[in-house]
């Protein structure tokens, strides 16, 4: 919710609808429409979110994100799995994100904190046009040099 709060002070701000701000309304009236999602590990599950419960979502770029598919997930970097926990499971969020946002998702095959096998998950619930791109040897931390092995498009 503080994330969608946040999106709609920038909007109406940066846009022509404008926000109190010590008793004036300010509003700078620039904003085109476009609004991009970007976010890696929870940054990532953060702009699934909010490209999902945000109808102004245009583009979203997401890397390793983080709680994609819960049931499925093995890591040491989650809480013990109860069926409650799915509640927060990206996989839900990208089952809302429109078919109009353009995605791109990219997963290392070696992250443990991300597992590539829920990113997949991920992609698979997505209705919207996306691009999901691997690398071979880039972990959670450490990005690879060499360019993506495969990539898919939606």
């Amino acid at each position: 919710m503080r994330d969608i709060q946040a999106v709609r002070f920038i909007k109406a701000y940066v846009g022509t609808e404008g926000v109190m701000i010590n008793g004036e309304k300010k509003a700078l009236g620039i904003w085109n429409g476009e609004l991009r999602t970007y976010g890696g590990s929870q940054g990532g599950f953060q702009g699934i979110a909010i490209s999902a419960l945000d109808k102004d979502v245009t583009d979203a770029f997401w890397a390793s994100p983080w709680l994609c598919d819960v049931a499925g997930m093995r890591s040491v970097f989650r809480p013990q799995y109860t069926d409650d926990f799915r509640y927060f499971d990206s996989i839900y969020h990208a089952r809302r994100v429109r078919e109009n946002v353009n995605v791109h998702i990219i997963s290392g095959l070696g992250d443990y904190v991300c597992p590539p096998s829920g990113v997949v998950a991920l992609y698979n619930a997505l209705k919207a046009s996306a691009t999901l791109e691997f690398y071979q040897g880039m972990t959670h931390t450490y990005d690879s040099e060499k360019g993506p092995l495969t990539k898919y498009h939606k």
